[in-house]
C-alpha cells in the first residue's frame, strides 16, 4: 500500500488506462438472441417454474429498473439469474397498466442522453436491453423543438420554452433574465465539472474489495466531493441573487429528484441539468418496451422474471452469509449464492432480514445501526391522475413536452406553507395546494401508440398529471385498504380531482369536453402497489448528507454481509438513468471490477473518449427557436444570445437601473389584464 500511495493521481490514471486496454480485446460477450417483446411478460410466480430453471447464479428482488439492469448485466455475463416482483407487474416504477383502452404508466416520464445511437447511455441500454427505439420529445409536429416547457408565477412570472443543446439552453435562460448571463454561464460551467467528476465515484462506490477501495478512494471521490458536500442554495447564492433565476434553474430538480434548493445537493441538479441539456426522448411503445427487453435479456440466458412472488425474508447461513430468500407464500425456499435486492436499502435491512441483527451477526447489526442513525430523508409524494381522452394526438394536436407549472419560483417556501396546514384547509384554501403540476401525454410521445394494441387505441390518446404533496397528509388512512378508505378520503380526492382536471384543460382548452375517463392516485396509493413505507416517491431526498452516506456505507455491498448485494436508486441516483447505472454497480460488485470492461466494449473506447473529452453532440442548431432564413447556420445567433452582458452593467449600472424602477413597470407584458401569465396559465395565486 505504500508503494501505491505515492503515485500521482495522474500515473494512478495511466496505468488504469493502460490496464483497460489490454484487457478490452479479450472480452466478448454474446449478443442477445431473438426479439424482445413490446410488452413484458406477467408470469405467476409458482414452486414448479422456479424448480425448471435448475441452479440458480442469482436471486434479485424487485423488478424496477435497477434490479432488471443488474439481473441483465449478470445475464450478459451467462449467468442464470431469477427475478421476483411482488406486484401484479414486471418495471417497478416503470410499470404499466390498461384502463379503458389507455395504457398507464406510473413514473416514465422522459430520458435524456439517448438521443445519439453512438453516446455511452444509449449504448449501455442497447447492451442490456436491446431492440428499444427512441423518439426525441423535440420532433413533435404540433410544438416542435421544445422538450420541457416551465412556467413560474409570482408577481414577476417566468415562461420558458426549452429545447436540445446547451448554446439553445443557455440562450432560452438569458432570454429570460436579462442581465444574468453571467450567472447562467457560471452555473453551466459549474454543471460540466460536478458531471465530469460523477463516473469514478461511481466506480469507486462499485468496488467490494475493502483495500481496493482505500487505495483509490482519494483519486476517485474527491472531486465529486466538492459539488455533493453542498446544497443547491449554496451554490446558487455565490453565482446570483435573483431568486426567480435560483426557482428556473432548479425545477427539473423538483420534478425530477423529489427536493428543493435549500435541501438538495448540487451534485444532484447538476446531474439531471446535464443529462437533460440534449433534450428528451421517449420509448418506442413506452415504458413496457423497455421492461420487455430487460426481461428478454434475463430470459435468453436461461433466467426468468416472475411476478405475484412476494419475498418474506433472506435466508442467512451460520456466518451472515446470504444463501437464498424464503417466499411467502408456502414458505419455499430458493438458493442461489448471489442475492441482490433492489427494494431499497431500509426496507432490505429491516424487513427481509433479522431486525435486530443478533450477537451472532455483528455487521448486520452494525449496518443496521448505521441505517437508523444516517438522518436519510425520503423524498415527498406525489398525486397521479391519469385520463383518457377522445380524440388522437394529431386532431388534438397534442404536445410530446413536459408542461411544468410552478405557483411560486421558491419551491421550498410553497412546500413548507402545504406541509404546515392540514389537507382539508389546504384544498378549501389554496387554489393550488402543491408544490409543482407537471402535465404530459404519452400517448404523443409514443410514435407506435396508434398501431400497437390491436389498433384498440386508435382514436384515443392519454394524459397524466402528477403535483407534488405532502405524505404526512394521508396518514389519517395510512394502513387502509384501497377502495376502502371511507367518504372524507373519497371527497378529498374529488375535489383534488377537478383542481387538476381544471388546470389541465385551462393549459390545453381543446380537451373541454374530450376527457372520457380519469383516475386519481394519492401517495397511499404509491405505498400500496409501490411497497414504499410513507407514498414517497422516488426514495431519499438526494442532499448532502445522502451522498455523505453512500460514501460511508450505502454502496451495493454492505461490508461484513457476504453474498448480499444492494441495487437501485438509494446505492446511486434517481430515475431511470441512475436505477440503469445501480445495476452496473450492482453487478460490478459481484463480478469484480473487471465488469466495467464490459460496459467499455459496450460503449466503445471511441464513442467514451468522445464524449468525455468533447462532450458529445450539441443539437442546439436542429431545434434552435432562433428566426433566420432557411438553411442558415443560426449558432452565431444563439452565441450572441447567450453572451454574458458587460461586467459593470451585471453588476452595476443595469441592477441600479432595475431597483430604481416602480414595481408596476416591472411587470412583464406576458401578463393579461385577467390575472394569467401567457397563454392562460395563472401566474398570480
Amino acid at each position: 500500500m505504500a508503494g501505491w500511495s505515492v503515485l500521482s493521481d495522474e500515473t494512478l490514471c495511466v496505468v488504469a488506462l493502460v490496464t483497460a486496454l489490454l484487457l478490452f480485446r479479450a472480452l466478448h460477450r454474446p449478443a442477445v438472441a431473438g426479439s424482445p417483446p413490446r410488452v413484458p411478460p406477467r408470469t405467476g410466480f409458482n414452486a414448479g417454474r422456479a424448480e425448471a430453471l435448475g441452479k440458480l447464479d442469482a436471486i434479485v428482488i424487485g423488478s424496477g429498473p435497477g434490479g432488471l439492469a443488474t439481473a441483465a448485466m449478470l445475464a450478459r455475463r451467462g449467468k442464470v439469474v431469477l427475478v421476483l416482483e411482488a406486484n401484479e407487474a414486471l418495471g417497478g416504477g416503470m410499470h404499466t397498466w390498461e384502463d379503458n383502452g389507455c395504457t398507464f404508466e406510473t413514473g416514465f416520464h422522459y430520458l435524456g442522453e439517448v438521443h445519439c445511437a453512438a453516446g455511452p447511455l444509449r449504448r449501455i441500454i442497447d447492451y442490456v436491453a436491446p431492440g428499444v427505439s427512441w423518439a426525441a420529445m423535440a420532433d413533435c409536429p404540433h410544438a416542435h423543438g421544445i422538450y420541457d416547457e416551465v412556467f413560474l408565477g409570482g408577481v414577476q412570472p417566468v415562461h420558458l420554452t426549452l429545447r436540445p443543446g446547451e448554446l439553445a439552453w443557455t440562450s432560452e435562460l438569458c432570454r429570460a433574465f436579462p442581465g444574468e448571463e453571467a450567472a447562467v454561464q457560471s452555473f453551466l460551467e459549474l454543471c460540466k465539472k460536478s458531471a465530469g467528476a460523477f463516473l469514478p465515484g461511481v466506480i469507486w462506490r462499485s468496488l467490494a474489495s475493502p483495500t481496493l477501495s482505500c487505495w483509490l478512494k482519494r483519486v476517485m471521490t474527491a472531486g465529486l466531493r466538492t459539488y455533493q458536500s453542498q446544497t443547491v442554495q449554496q451554490a446558487l447564492e455565490k453565482v446570483t441573487s435573483d431568486a426567480r433565476l435560483v426557482g428556473a434553474l432548479s425545477y427539473i430538480m423538483c420534478g425530477c429528484c423529489g427536493v428543493g434548493p435549500r435541501d438538495g445537493s448540487f451534485s444532484a441538479l447538476a446531474g439531471v441539468t446535464c443529462h437533460f441539456m440534449q433534450g428528451g426522448a421517449y420509448p418506442h411503445g413506452g415504458a413496457a418496451a423497455v421492461v420487455g427487453a430487460l426481461v428478454h435479456t434475463v430470459e435468453a440466458s436461461g433466467g426468468a422474471a416472475y411476478v405475484r412472488a412476494p419475498v418474506e425474508a433472506i435466508v442467512l447461513d451460520a456466518s451472515g452469509r446470504a444463501i437464498g430468500v424464503r417466499m411467502k407464500r408456502g414458505g419455499l425456499e430458493l438458493r442461489a449464492p448471489v442475492v441482490v435486492s433492489a427494494i431499497g436499502a431500509q426496507l432490505t435491512l429491516e424487513e427481509l432480514l433479522p431486525c435486530p441483527g443478533p450477537p451472532s451477526l455483528p455487521a448486520l447489526a452494525a449496518a443496521q445501526r448505521q441505517c437508523a442513525a444516517s438522518g436519510l430523508t425520503r423524498t415527498r409524494g406525489h398525486l397521479n391522475l391519469f385520463l383518457t381522452i377522445e380524440g388522437s394526438t394529431e386532431e388534438l394536436r397534442l404536445p410530446r413536452h413536459n408542461t411544468w407549472i410552478f405557483p411560486t419560483p421558491d419551491h421550498d417556501a410553497q412546500f413548507a406553507t402545504l406541509e404546515a396546514m392540514q389537507l382539508a384547509h389546504a384544498v378549501e384554501t389554496l387554489a393550488q395546494p402543491w408544490t409543482y403540476v407537471g402535465m404530459a401525454f404519452p400517448s404523443a410521445k409514443d410514435p407506435d401508440w396508434a398501431t400497437d394494441g390491436d389498433g384498440v387505441r386508435a382514436g384515443v390518446s392519454s394524459a397524466v398529471v402528477i403535483a407534488e404533496v405532502p405524505t404526512g397528509w394521508w396518514s389519517e388512512w395510512a394502513g387502509t385498504r384501497v377502495h376502502h378508505r371511507g367518504i372524507e378520503y373519497e371527497a378529498i380526492k374529488g375535489q383534488l380531482e377537478m383542481k387538476l382536471t381544471a388546470l389541465l384543460v385551462k393549459r390545453f382548452p381543446q380537451l373541454q369536453g374530450r376527457i372520457k375517463s380519469s383516475n386519481l392516485g394519492t401517495p397511499l396509493s404509491t405505498t400500496y402497489y409501490m411497497h414504499k413505507r410513507e407514498g414517497e416517491s422516488y426514495g431519499f431526498q438526494p442532499t448532502p448528507n445522502f451522498f455523505r452516506q453512500q460514501e460511508e456505507w450505502l454502496r451495493p455491498s454492505i461490508r461484513g454481509l457476504d453474498g448480499l448485494h444492494l441495487a437501485g436508486q438509494d446505492v446511486n441516483f434517481d430515475g431511470f438513468a441512475g436505477a440503469l447505472l445501480s445495476g452496473i454497480m450492482c453487478a460490478a460488485s459481484i463480478e469484480g471490477p473487471l465488469l466495467w470492461m464490459d460496459v467499455v466494449r459496450a460503449i466503445g473506447l471511441k464513442a467514451l473518449l468522445s464524449d468525455l473529452c468533447f462532450g458529445g453532440e450539441d443539437l442546439s442548431q436542429k431545434y434552435s427557436s432562433v428566426k433566420g432564413s432557411q438553411g442558415r447556420d443560426q449558432t452565431a445567433e444563439l452565441k450572441a444570445r447567450a453572451r454574458p452582458a458587460e461586467k459593470h452593467e451585471v453588476a452595476g449600472e443595469r441592477k441600479g437601473a432595475e431597483e430604481d424602477e416602480p414595481t408596476a413597470a416591472r411587470k412583464p407584458t406576458a401578463s393579461h389584464g385577467n390575472g394569467t401569465g401567457e397563454e392562460g396559465i395563472e401566474f398570480h395565486y
